[in-house]
């Protein structure tokens, strides 16, 4: 479904408010069990948030959005919008660029258990990849680490990235 982003506008910049709306309510009076539902979507709104902002940064790159902001790059766009260091604002770029070449990669972003950390680590392995993969061979590993990611804590990810090398002949060793 490709809709109008336009159509978005006035529910994101209505969402802040509602979000410091349920922080300003007395959560001591809800229950554990709806602590728990409740901050499930809370995370549920990060990820989506995170995943957004990763394809909005994207295509503002793209775009040389940073010169419509009187920014000096889009790092320093990043930066200053994301309260990041420029550290930061480098990997957030970085790791918007790779989400356009991992299609697989980036659904899986907005799935419970995943992060823009364990994303970071699936793209740092696709671009470990030898050059030389077919894309169907390329398609089938980030297929493999970026399901298996949001099941995994992020310590275990990385060490299944890493004990996963791949032969030349682009099947798992």
């Amino acid at each position: 479904m490709n809709t109008d982003p336009r159509l978005a506008e006035s529910w994101l910049s209505g969402a802040p408010e509602s979000l410091d709306a349920v922080r300003a309510a007395d959560l001591d009076s809800l229950s554990a069990e709806e602590l728990v539902r409740f901050a499930a979507h809370g995370q549920a709104i990060v990820r989506a948030a995170q995943a957004m902002c990763l394809a909005l940064t994207s295509a503002g790159a793209r775009k040389d959005a940073h010169k419509a902001a009187g920014a000096g790059s889009m790092a320093s766009l990043v930066a200053a919008e994301a309260g990041l260091s420029r550290r930061g604002a480098a990997r957030h770029l970085k790791l918007a660029a790779q989400l356009d070449e991992a299609p697989v990669l980036a659904e899986q972003l907005s799935k419970p258990g995943m992060s823009t950390e364990k994303a970071e680590v699936v793209a740092k392995a696709l671009a470990g990849l030898p050059i030389d993969l077919t894309a169907s061979d390329r398609s089938a590993i980030e297929t493999d680490l970026a399901e298996a990611a949001p099941g995994m804590l992020l310590e275990q990810l990385q060490q299944f990235s890493a004990s996963r090398g791949v032969e030349h002949a682009g099947r798992f060793v």
